[in-house]
């Protein structure tokens, strides 16, 4: 008791310089959490409106900076490999072009411009409920990850979930828009 009546002035000074630095790191990182924040809020917005998506999940590795972004969304129609690789096409197109247009979310950006290997979109394609499609009427998910695009089928019982067709992003990319 008898030293914190003798250096009371300095506790307060160190709470005080402790209190305005933890302050300031978090603000700094609010900061893009709320740029990020923003993006992803039009981005579900957009993919909504244009195409039915209803997003499921949204996370990546932003701790300290922004290395990636992932999205989950449901979409309650059937498609086929074809339609699944435009959409998923589409959506990381429109994903990346509107972090890399967004100027005050740049500096947070692991590297600029930000690339399609670092944004994951996950689209199940099923019923309201999440239950799946049957595998021989719809193809069960696709994503996109570190430059190659996942087909699956899962099962609504208790066989493993197969991927189907595996391609790297350029291809899919070919296919759905022509070469680049």
């Amino acid at each position: 008791m008898v030293f914190i009546k003798r250096h009371v002035k300095l506790i307060l000074v160190l709470i005080a310089v402790l209190g305005c630095s933890t302050w300031h790191i978090v603000k700094r990182e609010n900061d893009y959490f709320t740029h990020l924040n923003r993006i992803t809020t039009k981005f579900i917005r957009e993919m909504n409106k244009e195409y039915g998506l209803s997003c499921s999940g949204i996370g990546g590795s932003l701790a300290g900076n922004i290395k990636e972004v992932s999205m989950n969304f449901f979409c309650y129609e059937k498609k086929s490999i074809e339609e699944a690789r435009k959409l998923e096409i589409d959506c990381v197109e429109r994903l990346c072009e509107m972090i890399n247009s967004n100027k005050k979310i740049r500096p947070h950006l692991e590297e600029f411009p930000f690339p399609k290997g670092r944004v994951g979109i996950l689209i199940s394609f099923c019923k309201e409920g999440a239950k799946y499609f049957p595998p021989e009427e719809s193809i069960s998910l696709v994503m996109s990850s570190r430059e190659k695009l996942f087909y699956m089928v899962v099962f609504n019982d208790f066989r493993p979930d197969q991927t189907v067709l595996e391609e790297p992003y350029s291809e899919a990319y070919e296919k759905v828009k022509g070469s680049r």
